[in-house]
């Protein structure tokens, strides 16, 4: 039996005729009860993986006598019992982890929190049981590979030059198994929410990660089939302080893109190219500033010769364009010089959006900034959108019916969700929602997290009014956090918390599938979903 350790609770509730210091004579009386959610849950775990789980309860009444509390697991499914009190009124929340040792298979168990009057629980106040019952699957299923039709690879954020995290796919639940799990040198701090992309040709899915010597950031490969790592490159060597220099990664024809942003003045942007199949370094192109502006460059995208990139801004320094802070660049892949840079500037980390007539981004800064649109062929400006709110926007994604969609940190408690149309250059909508940084958009509907409540709520916009239409939100058991990523298919759209990825049906709105791995999101025309974590990769067969 896995039981927590005793603990003294210091509860709002205690305060009633003589209070909880156990003083006067006699036996403490106590008319305490005991509420908690849910009573029963279920799940399933992965062998190697450790999730952490949480039951929010009540209790009331009173007692004259001190309270200690205890919990256990008769199971023996979970390990590092705790309890949390006191949250106000009475009101707890119990943590727990599932242990990372448990053999395949089935598992039942009970929960049992007892309020006690001594340490050893032998007066027991009150109790209340939550069972449980959970599948425990092996966390390798080296199945043969096989395409998944209407997949295309996953080449920079979010997908594709686009940003829509759509895959036109029609998918099962009941097909999906663990592939493989591999620990993954990655530094939460330096390799930020850096989702995997891939190159289905070569059976290779790549990462940014942390060097082994933890001075700076790199791009590894990965072996589609196995897991088991097929290169690493380390780029720079300036550690990841005060913020991470390597931008997220994009894969075309076969060259895996990165760009390096500035740790000091002395040090400028730079953009590498590596071979796809070896590591070897095919390309590097630069300085395109000097300009230390406390940012991570986003993800490049390509559109036949031309490769480009944003810089980012953060603070008060300009390019030699008298932009503030660092533009977007565009590249030529053949010889890595600099065809033009915008004259503006881009989000932190933020990609810009292709349609083939104009580069999309937000742009942070003065009240007259906002959505810009810059010629694909010039980089001259093509028209902007002022901005309503304050704010910085996260990477735009196109929607495929003329529009673009944006979510902007904007300060207020749901963020701010926008609309632009791509013909009139106006704002169609804006509404409140959307507050994380990656967005879905399919069949009319734009999915965004609204990760400032909790546990947090994914929602479902209109694309053409803004409003929500439908909302989900994990289980009360998940500590959740903000959201990781978000894809949409034909049928589920698949949400990433920071404990858990879910599956979730378009027609029911309830989860039929979950993975006790947090972490951003990929999908491989080679049947996987990749789930990067801060310390693992995780491969899921999806047919």
């Amino acid at each position: 039996m896995s039981r927590s350790s005793i603990a003294l609770l210091s509860l709002s509730f205690l305060a009633a005729c003589g209070g909880g210091s156990g003083s006067g004579s006699g036996s403490p009386t106590s008319t305490l009860k005991l509420t908690a959610s849910p009573s029963h849950f279920t799940g399933t775990l992965v062998q190697g993986l450790v999730s952490q789980y949480q039951i929010t309860g009540a209790a009331t009444g009173s007692t004259t006598g001190n309270v200690f509390q205890l919990l256990t697991d008769d199971g023996g499914t979970f390990a590092d019992l705790r309890v949390d009190a006191d949250l106000g009124n009475g009101d707890f929340q119990a943590h727990f982890d599932n242990r990372d040792d448990l053999p395949v298979g089935g598992r039942k168990g009970n929960l049992k929190l007892q309020f006690c009057a001594d340490a050893a629980c032998a007066k027991v106040y009150t109790s209340f049981t939550i069972s449980y019952e959970f599948e425990v699957l092996a966390a390798k299923h080296l199945t043969s590979l096989s395409p998944l039709a209407g997949a295309a690879d996953w080449q920079t954020d979010q997908g594709g030059v686009g940003h829509t995290g759509y895959v036109p796919v029609t998918l099962h639940a009941s097909d999906f198994t663990p592939r493989w799990l591999t620990k993954v040198s990655r530094d939460a701090g330096c390799s930020g929410y850096a989702e995997a992309v891939t190159d289905s040709s070569l059976q290779r899915v790549y990462i940014k990660g942390t060097q082994s010597n933890g001075q700076g950031s790199g791009i590894s490969a990965y072996d589609e089939t196995d897991g088991s790592r097929a290169w690493t490159r380390n780029i720079g060597s300036d550690g990841c302080t005060p913020f991470d220099p390597l931008g997220n990664p994009g894969v075309f024809n076969h060259v895996v893109y990165a760009a390096y942003g500035v740790q000091s003045s002395s040090i400028g942007e730079k953009l590498y190219g590596l071979d796809a199949q070896t590591g070897s370094v095919v390309l590097t192109g630069g300085s395109f500033g000097t300009c230390f502006n406390g940012c991570a460059p986003g993800a490049p995208v390509v559109a036949g010769t031309s490769l480009f990139v944003g810089f980012g801004s953060a603070g008060t320094c300009a390019h030699v364009n008298g932009a503030g802070g660092e533009p977007v660049v565009a590249v030529d892949t053949g010889t890595g010089n600099e065809l033009w840079n915008s004259p503006t500037v881009s989000g932190c980390g933020v990609s810009p959006a292709l349609d083939g007539t104009d580069l999309y981004y937000y742009v942070p800064g003065k009240a007259s900034d906002g959505f810009t649109a810059v010629d694909q062929a010039t980089g001259t400006l093509a028209f902007s959108v002022p901005r309503v709110f304050a704010g910085e926007g996260g990477t735009a994604a196109l929607d495929g019916n003329g529009g673009a969609l944006v979510a902007i940190d904007s300060g207020l408690a749901d963020g701010t969700l926008e609309r632009v149309d791509l013909a009139s250059h106006a704002r169609d909508w804006q509404n409140t929602g959307g507050d994380g940084d990656q967005l879905a958009v399919a069949q009319g509907v734009v999915y965004g997290c609204n990760d400032i409540v909790s546990p947090t709520v994914m929602e479902a916009h209109s694309l053409s009014t803004g409003k929500v239409v439908w909302a989900w939100q994990p289980s009360v058991t998940d500590t959740a956090g903000d959201c990781r990523g978000a894809i949409v298919t034909k049928d589920l759209l698949f949400v990433s918390t920071a404990e858990r990825v879910y599956a979730v049906d378009l027609k029911t709105h309830t989860s039929v599938w979950s993975y006790p791995l947090g972490g951003t999101l990929s999908i491989s025309p080679s049947g996987i979903l990749y789930i990067l974590g801060a310390h693992m990769l995780a491969a899921v067969n999806l047919h």
